[in-house]
């Protein structure tokens, strides 16, 4: 696993990431820098979004 940046345990095969946000927000781009996370371990992201 990486020191810095993603890296999840190699039997956690569905790992889940939530982040909040305290109003509604647009989101414009989401990005996994794989070049700047030495040794990261992860190969594909999945982002769901929620509206309430």
């Amino acid at each position: 696993t990486s020191p810095e940046g993603v890296s999840f345990d190699e039997n956690n095969l569905k790992p889940t990431i939530t982040v909040q946000f305290d109003k509604p927000a647009e989101v414009h781009s989401l990005t996994l820098p794989r070049d700047k996370t030495p040794n990261g371990n992860v190969q594909q992201f999945e982002v769901t979004f929620y509206s309430p």
